[in-house]
């Protein structure tokens, strides 16, 4: 939702004619305000100051490694660790095929 209202930011910013930007964008500000304020309207309790800093405190805890190792993948290193092993452990070639079917999208984009 952050996102959505970021981009449509740089959009109003760029875009001088204030009736075009409001009839073009209007329906985005809907759609990413509701998305920014879903979870509070959905379910208020769980952002109580109790349940968002023990969240907070678990995941800085996580992060730094000081964590039970059974629970899960473990800590963030482990985790990252893990979703890298197949890319780290390919042939170059694999490698080089991958980043290409990566970056073909981009490049399309970019044409």
């Amino acid at each position: 939702g952050m996102e959505i209202v970021l981009l449509l930011v740089v959009y109003c910013t760029f875009q001088p004619d204030v009736p075009i930007q409001s009839l073009t964008t209007w329906s985005i500000w809907i759609v990413a305000v509701s998305l920014v304020f879903a979870p509070w309207i959905f379910n208020p309790l769980g952002w109580t100051f109790d349940v968002v800093s023990e969240s907070f405190w678990e995941w800085m805890a996580w992060i730094d490694g000081h964590v039970d190792a059974s629970v899960g993948k473990g800590s963030w290193l482990a985790f990252h660790n893990d979703r890298l092993q197949m890319i780290r452990s390919s042939p170059p070639g694999q490698k080089i095929c991958r980043l290409t079917l990566r970056l073909l999208p981009r490049a399309a984009i970019a044409c």
